[in-house]
């Protein structure tokens, strides 16, 4: 038997079909090895992105925390939710640190907006940055890049006396100076330490 064997394999050999056949096979497993690197590579380095990303926003977030380095800032300005703030306040703070919004830091306006945002308005959950990156992309670049605004003093307040509405005039920069109305809707929200504090549900034109 193993006398045949080898007679087979000889003959194999001298019609050049044993080669190919191994050189077939050691090429489609090699490029099954060469595959699954590659792809273990690609989602390696994808893997590390998400991470960095991850990463990043959570150092962010904690720096904006009231404790954190930036976060502090806004402490120690008083442009934080408050119960002392009547509605009329909590608009003005806004629209002051956004019309300064890269003072006393980058996107320090964006952060007091975010401050003052509802767990129903959808900012509430953007960084600064991302917030700062809407508004400079959006129809509300106005919000950051103004000469003045007005907030109506006609105050539209809900029945329950928790909800309201306040009418801004803002003039654009020069040379054009452009005028926009925006209404603000606010209500009043219960925060951690069980203070009810007028917050921003959200900021659209008129």
């Amino acid at each position: 038997m193993p006398q045949i064997v080898f007679c087979l394999l000889w003959i194999l050999l001298q019609q050049n079909t044993v080669q190919p056949f191994l050189s077939s096979q050691f090429n489609s497993s090699s490029k099954r090895s060469f595959d699954s690197w590659s792809g273990f590579l690609r989602a390696s380095k994808f893997e590390t992105r998400i991470y960095s990303e991850i990463s990043k926003e959570s150092t962010d977030l904690a720096e904006w925390d009231n404790t954190g380095r930036k976060g502090r800032v806004l402490v120690r300005k008083k442009d934080i939710p408050s119960p002392e703030y009547s509605s009329f306040q909590v608009c003005e703070k806004v629209l002051l640190a956004l019309q300064l919004n890269d003072d006393p830091i980058l996107d320090y306006g964006a952060a007091v907006a975010i401050k003052f945002a509802s767990s129903s308005n959808e900012i509430s959950k953007l960084l600064p940055n991302q917030y700062g990156d809407y508004l400079r992309a959006s129809e509300f670049e106005i919000l950051i890049d103004n000469s003045n605004f007005n907030i109506n003093s006609e105050l539209e307040i809900g029945s329950s006396g928790k909800k309201c509405v306040h009418r801004v005039e803002i003039k654009g920069p020069p040379p054009a100076f452009e005028m926009r109305s925006l209404k603000l809707q606010l209500s009043k929200e219960s925060l951690q330490n069980n203070s009810e504090c007028w917050m921003i549900d959200s900021i659209s034109t008129i």
